[in-house]
């Protein structure tokens, strides 16, 4: 989910900020972790480009960031009343409409409400096995929500979880064969499946 930033700053707040940022930056070349953490969440995020560019560093990209890998995971997760094998039917024609070999061991697909409330989303955090987690309806309150209102905007929000995709129809999240369908495409025209 692409987010819009709506800072717009003057001149005099722009230099006063510089200062800071030269200062943060210098701190993280000093932290490799920092630095790391980071890089990893830009990467993850489909930013690292973005990233690099902004610091005059685009000369570093030597190829297309965020492609992911066959073999990693897509998550679908949330209370749905479209059955499995009828979203695995629609990820299959995405897929070969796309040219993408399909796999159905590709896909972790959670749909009951309770498997959403016990589900251990700590475990995607920096895990490479998951490439993006589509997500429907499920418990506001789970053990991984931290100080968060809800563990969508936990993962979204915090650094090493994998990209999040909220699946909405009729105003609230909800999982059907339509939005499953143009969510998937719309990933696939983003390089985020591959």
């Amino acid at each position: 989910m692409t987010s819009y930033d709506p800072t717009v700053m003057d001149i005099d707040a722009i230099c006063a900020m510089m200062d800071r940022v030269r200062t943060r930056l210098s701190e993280l070349t000093e932290d490799e972790g920092d630095l790391f953490e980071i890089l990893c969440a830009a990467n993850r995020s489909c930013m690292l480009g973005s990233f690099l560019t902004s610091l005059g560093l685009n000369a570093l990209i030597e190829k297309p960031t965020c492609q992911t890998a066959p073999s990693t995971k897509i998550l679908v997760i949330g209370a749905s009343v479209v059955r499995e094998n009828e979203l695995l039917g629609t990820a299959k024609n995405v897929f070969n409409d796309c040219g993408i070999n399909f796999n159905k061991k590709r896909f972790e697909l959670h749909l009951e409400y309770e498997d959403c409330k016990a589900y251990p989303f700590e475990k995607l955090r920096y895990n490479d096995s998951y490439s993006l987690v589509f997500i429907g309806p499920g418990p506001h309150s789970v053990e991984s929500n931290g100080d968060y209102y809800s563990v969508i905007t936990r993962m979204e929000q915090e650094n090493g979880f994998p990209p999040i995709v909220r699946l909405y129809a009729n105003g609230g999240l909800k999982i059907t064969k339509t939005n499953f369908r143009e969510k998937l495409t719309e990933c696939i025209d983003k390089g985020l499946i591959t």
